[in-house]
């Protein structure tokens, strides 16, 4: 069961329900993501572009302010939002130093409104951009940075819930383009290439893949797994994309919940296997190499060779083989891992160490005090960086708060 929710985690992103008073926790820090498309599924259409008109003059900026917490790490002051009510409900980093914060309006009553706000902050300034857009009920939140440095999300439709559009958006600017889809409720995940030309969706029935224009061009079905009732048990769930596009990270999920990784290659729509990696979960760097990770625990963790054989990364700090991680992290170079820790006796801690030494780069560990249940639930460098973005959970007393660790370069 425990499996099961952390894959129903995994499909359905980190949007979860907050509540309304939000506090700082109190620090005392000490250093250290063949064969016909299912009828669910519609390709998407021709792309369309909302109105969006950039401001002609340069944006007012909203500060704030990075409350030190330790000598690399500070928590970034959100009180702006918090007196407009406004939640956090993600963050996502991008290039250029942007962050896209995701907010949820809180109604007086204390429920959380489906207008989703998007806001920008620039790390290079510490500020955030006062431009701002609703996006309406999000579906899916990014996963990927794509060439043109863009992201995007997956609207719903506010009344029936289905999907209503795939929207890219420019980080910097805010501007965006919408293309329409006609999904139900059926589709599981969505994962674009970084060309922006070709999108696998992922139903109950198998595993998509088409042109953003709407031509389908191959699909994979259930297969037979382990199932004692002999039915096609076995899902093909799509991932990441290598950087040109040349493949897509799949991974079956079976009836015993254990995940068994491939490769599918775009140029003969041919699949690789690798049951060796059992349980393990495939994703790409920047620079096209391919890392993988406990799909669970997230460690061990490691890179796979052309050959296809597993090479783990050995850290030195014991927490990295005994903890199960909330969240796992590369730095787009691969040189970092960052691995968040469950909550020991209220405190909340994260581990950074360079995967090729095992060597802990940085440490953040902070007091929150007794029955204090929050950890870090989020991690994510920001790409082109070693700079680490941390984001707490929530309870009925507390909204999420955001963290910022500037990794030193190596000794």
């Amino acid at each position: 069961m425990k499996k099961l929710l952390r894959v129903s985690c995994l499909f359905w992103g980190i949007s979860l329900a907050l509540c309304a008073c939000a506090s700082a926790p109190q620090e005392n820090p000490s250093s250290s993501d063949s064969g016909d498309m299912p009828q669910s599924v519609s390709p998407p259409s021709q792309p369309n572009t909302p109105p969006s008109s950039p401001p002609s003059e340069q944006p007012l900026e909203i500060g704030a302010d990075r409350v030190p917490v330790s000598d690399t790490a500070a928590r970034l002051d959100l009180r702006y939002f918090e007196e407009k009510n406004l939640t956090l409900d993600s963050v996502y980093a991008c290039k250029d130093g942007n962050v896209l914060f995701f907010f949820s309006p809180v109604s007086p009553d204390g429920t959380l409104k489906e207008n989703i706000q998007v806001y920008s902050y620039r790390t290079k300034s510490g500020t955030f951009s006062f431009e701002h857009f609703d996006a309406g009920p999000i579906g899916f939140y990014p996963s990927a940075v794509y060439e043109d440095g863009t992201v995007s999300v997956v609207t719903l439709n506010s009344e029936t819930y289905d999907y209503k559009s795939i929207v890219f958006i420019h980080p910097d600017t805010l501007e965006r383009e919408a293309v329409p889809v006609s999904w139900d409720g059926s589709v599981m995940n969505v994962s674009i290439s970084p060309d922006k030309k070709l999108v696998a969706v992922t139903t109950y029935d198998g595993l998509s893949v088409c042109k953003l224009t709407g031509e389908q061009l191959y699909a994979l079905p259930r297969r037979a797994g382990s199932s004692p009732d002999g039915e096609n048990d076995m899902l093909p769930y799509g991932g990441a994309w290598a950087p040109d596009g040349s493949a897509l990270a799949v991974r079956y999920i079976g009836w015993e919940h254990v995940y068994y990784p491939a490769l599918l290659h775009t140029g003969g729509w041919s699949l690789t296997e690798y049951p060796q990696l059992a349980d393990a979960i495939l994703s790409y760097l920047p620079n096209g190499k391919t890392v993988y990770s406990t799909w669970y625990s997230f460690l061990p963790c490691g890179l796979l060779s052309s050959s296809g054989e597993p090479a783990p990364f050995t850290f030195q700090d014991p927490r990295l083989s005994s903890e199960e991680p909330a969240d796992f992290a590369f730095s787009s170079d691969g040189e970092l891992a960052a691995a968040t820790l469950p909550n020991r006796d209220g405190t909340c801690a994260v581990v950074a160490a360079w995967t090729g030494s095992g060597e802990t780069a940085a440490e953040l560990t902070l007091t929150l005090g007794e029955g204090d249940t929050r950890f870090f639930e989020q991690a994510a460098f920001a790409p082109d960086t070693h700079l680490l973005l941390l984001v707490t959970s929530t309870t009925d007393r507390d909204d999420r708060q955001v963290y910022i660790v500037d990794i030193p370069s190596k000794p």
